[in-house]
């Protein structure tokens, strides 16, 4: 039974580990390239110019940038938001979810001021002027009363969407580095079953991680009790993610265990051959796909799922031992009972038996 609870938890290690590694690429994708930002910018363009992005064969950016030239006004007043956001310490647009419309308009409520267009002398403009500066005092009307909006009733769906595509992106990175580590799920959990050495070696990994605090894993608890992952600022992002990244190669490499498995005995072997190539794809994409969708459920559900494993083997451990000390028990009380003298008790694992 404890060979059974001991394959699950190496091949549940190794998934918990490709799900650190998928989460750390995942952190440093979004602060490299400043996902959140980007998506809110087009968020803000496509609500000021009340064009929503439509799903063609333009991506988002290039529908943005059409936005943008077509509406010169609102491009200029998302890139004032960016950069009023940047001179009171926020990193970039992305941050505007994180505070609420209070806050906003505090720090980029001047933005939206008309008050200097509506003082301004208009009698030496020519009409067309004129004309302008109304069409700009009610572009800022309409833009402020559009974000205290978004504010209000559609910031939710602000962050469902970019959940999603954060979580389509995970799929993207975890089926990546699945394949770059050929780490067949199907195989792994095979070779754990056989291999006894191997296994023992991954479950003192586990049970290591299992023993880590779950806020190394750069996960919050959200007020609603559910788990979520914590936002790093920029300050310290590459330092957690570095620190991170250091944490799971010591961990891996102190037991001499190996993620790459393309170059091992129980590895497919790589070769530029592409009949090679075309029969590792087949033989492994199944594997792949299931490695692929477990890895996406998050590190966070698996280290939950490893720790309670853990904690099952170790409370069966303890029973298992405690009912062989209570049959020994019954069995020398039997005895005593026919009169016969029952065997001396043995002593604990590690304890010198005592002589008088």
């Amino acid at each position: 039974m404890f060979d059974l609870i001991d394959s699950l938890i190496a091949t549940i290690t190794v998934v918990l580990l490709l799900s650190l590694i998928v989460q750390s690429i995942q952190q440093i994708a979004k602060q490299v390239f400043h996902m959140k930002s980007k998506l809110m910018e087009r968020e803000l363009m496509a609500l000021l110019t009340n064009t929503p992005y439509k799903r063609t064969w333009k991506p988002q950016a290039m529908q943005f940038t059409e936005a943008a030239e077509q509406h010169p006004e609102a491009k200029q007043l998302v890139d004032k938001i960016r950069n009023k956001l940047s001179g009171f310490g926020y990193n970039d647009a992305g941050m505007l979810e994180g505070m609420n419309k209070d806050t906003f308009f505090r720090i980029a409520g001047d933005l939206f001021d008309t008050a200097e267009l509506e003082q301004r002398d208009r009698s030496s403009l020519s009409q067309s002027e004129k004309d302008e500066i109304e069409k700009k005092a009610r572009f800022l009307e309409k833009a402020r009363w559009d974000i205290e909006q978004w504010y209000e009733l559609t910031m939710t769906s602000f962050k469902d969407h970019y959940e999603r595509r954060m979580k389509m992106w995970a799929f993207l990175m975890g089926a990546a580095v699945v394949v770059w580590l050929n780490a067949n799920i199907f195989d792994i959990y095979k070779e754990f079953s056989t291999n006894r050495v191997l296994r023992d070696s991954a479950v003192k990994i586990g049970e290591r991680l299992a023993a880590t605090p779950k806020d190394s894993l750069i996960v919050a608890k959200l007020a609603d009790g559910s788990d979520s992952v914590q936002y790093v600022p920029d300050s310290l992002a590459f330092k957690a993610i570095q620190t991170h990244i250091k944490f799971i190669d010591s961990t891996v490499n102190a037991q001499s265990f190996q993620l790459m498995r393309w170059n091992t005995a129980s590895g497919t072997p790589l070769s530029w051959n592409m009949g090679v190539i075309f029969s590792a794809i087949w033989g492994n994409i199944l594997g792949w796909l299931g490695m692929t969708l477990l890895v996406g459920l998050g590190a966070p559900f698996w280290y939950d799922i490893l720790k309670t494993i853990v904690g099952l083997k170790e409370r069966a451990r303890g029973t298992v031992q405690g009912g062989g000390q209570s049959s020994s028990n019954i069995e020398r009380e039997r005895l005593t009972q026919e009169g016969r003298t029952p065997p001396p008790p043995q002593p604990a694992s590690g304890e010198t038996p005592a002589y008088g």
